[in-house]
Parts: C-alpha cells; sequence; structure tokens
C-alpha cells in the first residue's frame, strides 16, 4: 500500500522538494533548474522498490554534488513524511522504521563517499597535512605526512590516536620548540613559522602553518597543520647570499682583502672549513684558514704555521688537482699526504666527511687553490649541486681577482696616460652617483684638478648650464645608456663651446656613476659660425640680384612680345623674337623660383596670398597651357566634388605646374600624365600621375631636398635649378597640408592633401 502511493505521488513529491529547497537557497547557491526534481524521480523508485521487496536496496551510482544531494534527500523524507500522516495514516510502524532507515542509509552512503572524496583530496596534496588534539593526538592525517613518518623511521603500526611527540627520539630543544607553537595555537593564534627539523626527521627546513580547530562552544580542540618542505629554497637563497657577498667583497678592490675574505664567505653554506692556497708559479705562497668553530680555526692556525719540510713551498700538482673542480672522498688519505703534507695533516686533525677542492685562474695562470670542507660532526656532505656551486664561486673570485690585479695595472698606466693628455684640450672626469667629482684631469673649470675632487659642476659653472648639465648626466645614470650634449657658457669673461660625452660606470650593484670627456670647441664653432655667415650673405646675395634682375629682364620680354606683335617684322625676325621670348620666360621663372627659395631661407615660408579659389578651374587652366607647351604629349585631367577653398591661387598654380612638369620629364612619352582632384573629409586631393621607371627607396628621402635632380638613365641633364620640388613641398606646407609620393605597378604617383580651411591666422574674422 505505502509502496503504491508513492509511486502515484512521485510527481506531487517532486514539486514539493523542488519549492522547499528554493524557499531555503541562499542567493546565488540555487541547484540548476529541475536537477532536485530529476534526483526525487531516480530515489523514489528505489524506494519503492526496496519497500515491495522488502530489503534495502544497493545503489552503484555516485551522488554527485554531495551537499546538494543529502540536503535533497532530507526534504524528500520530510515530503514523505508528510505524505504518510495525511494520506496513509495507518502504515505499520514496521515500515516506517523501513523507509526511515532507507533515507538515513542514502545520507550515510553520500556523506561517506564525500568524506572519502576529501580525503582523496587531502593524499594528493605533496603537503604534509596533519591534525592532532592540544595533548598532541593524531586525528587526521595525510599520506604525504604518513610516508615522511615512515621513512624518518617510524615503525609500522596505526598512526590516528598516539602521541608521536612523546614516542619519536627527537632533541629536547626541538620538542621545547613545538610545545611552544602548539601553546600558542591552543590560545586562538594562527601561526606560520619556519625551522629546520633534526636530523632525525632528514634536516630539512619546513614551513608550518598551524590553525586553531574550534568546537560548537568556540573552544579550541586542536591543532590543523599544513607542513611544507622548502629546503630547496633556503639552500638557494643561502647560495645567493654567498655569491652576493662575493660581490660585495669585490667591490673593495683590495687584492689582499679578497683574499682573505674568501676563505670566511663560504661557511657554512658550503663548507664546515675552508682552506685557501695562495699560488704563484705552481707553488703555495701563503695559505688563509677558516673555521666555523673558532677553537678549530686556533687548531687549523697552528697546523698551517709549522713550516713545511726543506723549508720550501708547498707544490701544486696541477694534474691531479687543479685541472678540474671535483669532490674528494678521502681527504686525509695517502693521495694527498704525499701530495700536500700540510694539507693532510689538517685534514687528518680536524675531520673529513668530503670536499671539494677547485682551482681559481686569473689572466691565464693559476692564482689560488680553494679547498672546501665539511667536517662529520655536521653531517653533511657535498652533493653534484655543492660542486656547481663552488664552480660558481671560483669564477666571481676568478672575476674579482682578475680586476683587483688590473687595478694595479691601471694605476701603473694611469702615469702614462696623463702625459698623453696633458697638452690636449680633452678634459676627462669620473663622477660619483651624486653627480660629484671623485676624479679629473685637465680640467676646463681650474688649474688644479684636485680642486674639483667632491663637488660637483654647480660649483664652477653658470646656473644654466650647471642644470643642463646635471640633468644630462642623471639620464645617463637612469637609462644607462651613453649620450653626448654640446653647451656653451661664459667662462673667464669669455664664451665658450664644449662638446661632452658620457658613459655609465657599471659596478657589481649597478651603475655606481658617470666618466666622459669634454672637448673644448670654442674655436670650431667659431668657424662654422663664420662659414654659416658666408653661406647666408651668399643667399641673401642671390636673392637680391635675382630681385633687381627681375625689373630689366621683364622690360626685355615685354619690347620682345610687342615686336613680334608688329606687322612689318621679317619672318626670320619673329623667329628670333620667339626665341626671345621663350628664354626671358624661362629666366623670369628661374628668377621666381630663386626668390622663392630665398623666401623660405631667411622668412621660414613661402608667402601666401589667399582668397576663395575652386581648385578644378585652376587645374584646367594650368592644364592648358603644358598642353600647349608640350602638343606632343598627352595630359589627362579629371575632378569629382567640390573643389573651393581658402588658398593662394597663384601658388597652386605654381604646385600643379611644377608636379606636371617633373612627371613629364621623367615619365615615359608614350603614356599620359594623369591629374586627378578629388574632395574627402580631410580636404582636397591633388593627384599626379605617371609611368615610368619607379623611384629608388633610398632616394625618396632626397626629392624634395634644394638643388637635387634625380637620375634620368642616360637623358641629358634638365636645364632647371633643382628647385621644383623642394618650392612645391614649402607651398604645400604654407598651406598646412601635405606631400607624399609612391611607387606602384610602374607608375609614380605625386599626391597634395590641403585642407579647404588655412590656418587660423588666415581664416578672415566672423
Amino acid at each position: 500500500m505505502l509502496a503504491s502511493l508513492l509511486r502515484t505521488l512521485t510527481s506531487s513529491l517532486a514539486g514539493t522538494v523542488e519549492a522547499r529547497a528554493s524557499a531555503v537557497s541562499l542567493p546565488g547557491d540555487a541547484a540548476p533548474p529541475g536537477w532536485r526534481a530529476e534526483l526525487v524521480s531516480r530515489l523514489l523508485p528505489r524506494l519503492v522498490s526496496a519497500l515491495e521487496e522488502r530489503r534495502p536496496d544497493a545503489p552503484n551510482e555516485p551522488p554527485g554534488d554531495v551537499e546538494r544531494h543529502v540536503e535533497t534527500v532530507r526534504l524528500l523524507r520530510d515530503a514523505v513524511y508528510e505524505a504518510i500522516d495525511t494520506r496513509a495514516p495507518d502504515v505499520s510502524p514496521r515500515q516506517l522504521r523501513f523507509v526511515a532507515d532507507w533515507f538515513a542509509a542514502e545520507i550515510e552512503r553520500s556523506l561517506r563517499i564525500q568524506n572519502l572524496q576529501y580525503a582523496a583530496l587531502l593524499d594528493s596534496i605533496p603537503d604534509h597535512l596533519f591534525m592532532h588534539d592540544v595533548d598532541f593526538r593524531i586525528s587526521i592525517v595525510n599520506r604525504a605526512y604518513t610516508d615522511g613518518l615512515r621513512a624518518a623511521g617510524l615503525g609500522p603500526g596505526r598512526i590516528i590516536g598516539r602521541r608521536l611527540i612523546d614516542e619519536m627520539d627527537l632533541p629536547d630543544p626541538f620538542k621545547q620548540y613545538i610545545r611552544g607553537v602548539v601553546g600558542r595555537v591552543a590560545q586562538g593564534e594562527s601561526v606560520t613559522q619556519e625551522f629546520q627539523a633534526p636530523p632525525r626527521l632528514g634536516g630539512h627546513w619546513r614551513e608550518h602553518h598551524c590553525i586553531p580547530v574550534h568546537d560548537a562552544e568556540g573552544r579550541v580542540t586542536g591543532v590543523a597543520v599544513s607542513s611544507r618542505d622548502i629546503h630547496a629554497r633556503k639552500l638557494a637563497e643561502a647560495r645567493l647570499q654567498l655569491l652576493s657577498r662575493i660581490g660585495a667583497l669585490a667591490a673593495t678592490g683590495s687584492y689582499d682583502e679578497l683574499v682573505g675574505g674568501l676563505a670566511h664567505l663560504s661557511i657554512p653554506e658550503l663548507a664546515d672549513w675552508c682552506v685557501v692556497d695562495v699560488v704563484e708559479d705552481c707553488r703555495v705562497r701563503r695559505r688563509i684558514v677558516a673555521h666555523r668553530d673558532p677553537a678549530a680555526q686556533a687548531a687549523a692556525e697552528d697546523i698551517l704555521r709549522l713550516a713545511p719540510a726543506g723549508g720550501a713551498a708547498p707544490a701544486v700538482d696541477r694534474d691531479r688537482l687543479c685541472s678540474e673542480p671535483r669532490v674528494i672522498e678521502d681527504l686525509d688519505g695517502p693521495e694527498l699526504r704525499e701530495c700536500d703534507p700540510q694539507l693532510g695533516e689538517l685534514a687528518g686533525r680536524l675531520g673529513v666527511n668530503t670536499a671539494i677542492r677547485v682551482p681559481v685562474p686569473v689572466l691565464g695562470g693559476l692564482a689560488a687553490m680553494v679547498t672546501f670542507v665539511f667536517a662529520p660532526e655536521w653531517i653533511r656532505r657535498h652533493g653534484p649541486e655543492d660542486l656547481e656551486l663552488a664552480r660558481e664561486v671560483a669564477r666571481r673570485a676568478a672575476q674579482a681577482m682578475e680586476n683587483a690585479r688590473l687595478q694595479d695595472k691601471l694605476r701603473q698606466s694611469e702615469a702614462r696616460f696623463r702625459v698623453a693628455l696633458s697638452r690636449a684640450n680633452i678634459s676627462v672626469f669620473e663622477q660619483d652617483s651624486d653627480l660629484r667629482f671623485r676624479w679629473s684631469y685637465n680640467s676646463p673649470f681650474v688649474a688644479d684638478d684636485g680642486l674639483v675632487v667632491g663637488k660637483t659642476v654647480g660649483q664652477f659653472m653658470p646656473p644654466d648650464a650647471a642644470c643642463r648639465m646635471e640633468a644630462w648626466e642623471r639620464q645617463v645614470l637612469e637609462t644607462g645608456e651613453g649620450a653626448r650634449l654640446e653647451i656653451d657658457f661664459d667662462l673667464a669673461g669669455e664664451r665658450r663651446h664644449f662638446l661632452a660625452n658620457c658613459e655609465p660606470i657599471r659596478g657589481p650593484r649597478g651603475i655606481a656613476g658617470v666618466t666622459g670627456a669634454i672637448v673644448d670647441i670654442t674655436e670650431t664653432k667659431r668657424a662654422q659660425e663664420a662659414l654659416a655667415q658666408a653661406v647666408a650673405f651668399r643667399e641673401r646675395l642671390i636673392g637680391i640680384l635675382g630681385h633687381d634682375l627681375r625689373n630689366p629682364l621683364s622690360a626685355v620680354l615685354a619690347l620682345a612680345r610687342l615686336l613680334r606683335e608688329h606687322s612689318g617684322i621679317p619672318d626670320r625676325a619673329r623667329v628670333g623674337l620667339d626665341r626671345i621670348v621663350q628664354s626671358a620666360a624661362r629666366m623670369n621663372e628661374m628668377i621666381g623660383t630663386i626668390l622663392d627659395f630665398t623666401s623660405v631661407r631667411f622668412r621660414g615660408e613661402v608667402p601666401l596670398a589667399r582668397e576663395t579659389v575652386a581648385l578644378d578651374t585652376v587645374a584646367s587652366s594650368i592644364v592648358d597651357e603644358l598642353r600647349a607647351a608640350h602638343p606632343e604629349r598627352t595630359i589627362e585631367i579629371a575632378s569629382d566634388g567640390d573643389l573651393r577653398g581658402r588658398w593662394d591661387g597663384g601658388r597652386l598654380g605654381q604646385v600643379l605646374s611644377n608636379l606636371v612638369a617633373n612627371a613629364l620629364s621623367h615619365g615615359t612619352r608614350e603614356a599620359p600624365v594623369r591629374v586627378l582632384l578629388s574632395r574627402d573629409d580631410g580636404g582636397a586631393i591633388l593627384a599626379v600621375t605617371n609611368r615610368g621607371p619607379a623611384i629608388p627607396a633610398e632616394l625618396k628621402e632626397r626629392l624634395f631636398e634644394p638643388f637635387w635632380q634625380g637620375p634620368r638613365d642616360g637623358a641629358p641633364p634638365p636645364n632647371g635649378l633643382g628647385l621644383g620640388l623642394f618650392i612645391t613641398r614649402e607651398i604645400v606646407r604654407a598651406h598646412g597640408g601635405s606631400i607624399d609620393v609612391r611607387c606602384d605597378g610602374g607608375s609614380t604617383t605625386f599626391t597634395v592633401r590641403l585642407p579647404v580651411e588655412g590656418p587660423a591666422a588666415d581664416r578672415p574674422p566672423c
């Protein structure tokens, strides 16, 4: 009866569960639509089947989202109980107990699966994860923690419930440290600390994160711990510090300090004790020893203070000990005692675990031998990573020792350097990162170079010049790139010009200052100014001459034209007059070009007379004139759109005339020259295209230079001045426009873009 009732109520119960779940769900936590109804439709048939067969079912599907699954099962249970109360109150207690057991088993199965999932997740984490109560009894562990305990020698057996801190053979200070951390966590504090485990636990560095676990009343009942192995990171940090200390030691620049400090730098990262043998001609000149234990340090110094047999310095066996860095397992064996009795005696007395012996080559020879030793009491042995570190230490030490020796050679050559510059007008200097002079030679500011040391340029130069100089030098410090500066200022009542070059000085810690040279170029600048004045005078003279020639030339042109129109002139004389008119017109055009050129040179731009102009009308007029002058050539023109604007019509005619003449001169004679006028949002566009050889890319930048004419492939040179394209570009720029050239598919196109309105200064008032 109950099974039949539940079968008929499946749809109704699914709707009830869906509605109640939606009512209690938090925002953003609702299940997908229909999810719970679908789950109910799977759960109820299983319950009905179990009721009919009177035995528990054996589901084999995973619950998916366990929390929502358990919540849905509980909602379904409540809905089933309500249905029984209202529709089947006479259900037997046995059936009710069966239903209750079925729902409890389903919830227990889901929670058991969730627990297994969490356990699998914890076991997949390589960190040690565990939890214990405040009395150190273990309650939860992951696989990594269990494996770590077994690797440390903890016997097999169940770990849960044991107080491992009492069972394991650990040093008392370490136990006290652990109890102190747990005591802090028991007070509600979260603790994160790094520590080195004792040798019983592997001796690695670990990072512990400990947080308190609270019960329902808020009391701390346990400690949750996440422990990560950071041994590799700590070793890397220590070795990085070791290498950085070598760099700092190298900055001292003293050879003796460098050799003495090298023995102490490697302790304890790379050695428990270290011996540095300073070598000259394959013999040890002196020895320096360092030990982490002061008492052993004194014993080692006593051993090395003994004179070697025969009074000679011990020889270094290059074949056996100097060829390559290597790990030596038997440093106190007969091999070393025969080769180096002193070092063998030292190894025998102080004890040796392993050692690395590394040569330090400097300037092509052996400068030192460094021996890094681990003693037995510290339980460490050298491995491949230590050998690589020893190589790097030796390499950096070699660089530092080489630099120290080079410094000696540089000091010896400084005198020769000063003699070489004593009669030159070049000043050399070096400044620190605060731009204070470290040294200077041939200083232009003072007679004695020593007076500038420790000072800045601001104490010798005028304020404006000093600000420029210091800003320039600071740019070199910040960017790390060399720079050049030309500067002038009054010095000793005379205007002086200097050219300064500056380069950064790089040290072990970055850029440490600047160095450079200052050349007095006053005489050169004076010569350049005199030359510039001569060129300017020449160009001004050309302009004046061109202006004065225009008046008599205009008279000649007018008279020739007048005579040519006279009816009584013979044909032979008329031909001569035509040639006079053509030559005079050509000369007049050349004079106009020269005047435009001088105007650009001295005024900066071509003068304009703006008015409202129709560009297509101007272009048609110019093209008609060029067609008449070149009847054997074809010139095509096309226009589109409103081409009116405020321009200088005469100047634009000059632009078009120059571009079309250039196209006729350099284009293929059989192909037409095309002129296209158009309009876009940016203004008017004038394009002149001709067929012919492409302009080489390296020559495009020179097209608009004055007095320059391109190659003509064997044709005779033009009789122009080479100013046409230059004047054209300047006219376009004066209108606020642009001009460019493009070669594509055997065609060359010059494109001019003109704004419809001129610059604001040229616009008429409103």
